[in-house]
């Protein structure tokens, strides 16, 4: 009777970017994940700070991710899902509900002492104004775009 081998790898590590909607900031993740073939399944924590004069606007969330790796090798990209929770803080109001969000990424090096990746996340909220106009509040969510170089061991 053959015997069912799989070849699962455990990463983590952080993510350092930039935030992208109308005034840029500060981006970060942590992501712990386990890896198979192709498909990677994990858990990430996001966050993103958009610093103004006038005010400070904040996302973090935590969620799942999965994604797909096209090949393998050093050089591979990828794209994945991910939801979760979502807190924001925007014009002094906390905004919190489930998120949907997608990534696209290229692996730049897989190897013996871990990976390098660039990434770019879109984050987005599934409550507020923007998902519902109807809300008496004036919930004005946001949906957050980064940029990340992310590190894995």
């Amino acid at each position: 009777m053959p015997a069912l081998l799989v070849a699962l790898a455990f990463h983590f590590g952080p993510g350092v970017g930039v935030a992208l909607p109308h005034k840029g900031g500060l981006a970060l993740a942590g992501t712990a994940s386990v890896e198979e073939g192709h498909w990677s399944a994990g858990l990430e924590y996001r966050y993103a700070n958009f610093a103004t004069v006038v005010l400070n606007e904040v996302a973090q969330s935590i969620g799942a991710r999965a994604d797909f790796i096209a090949w393998e090798g050093s050089l591979a990209p990828y794209v994945g899902v991910s939801g979760g929770f979502l807190w924001e803080t925007a014009h002094q109001d906390l905004l919190k509900g489930a998120f949907a969000g997608g990534e696209v990424g290229l692996f730049i090096y897989r190897g013996r002492w871990g990976s390098l990746a660039v990434e770019g996340q879109l984050t987005v909220p599934l409550f507020g104004d923007d998902v519902v106009p109807a809300l008496e509040r004036n919930d004005q969510s946001f949906t957050v775009a980064t940029a990340l170089v992310r590190y894995q061991f």
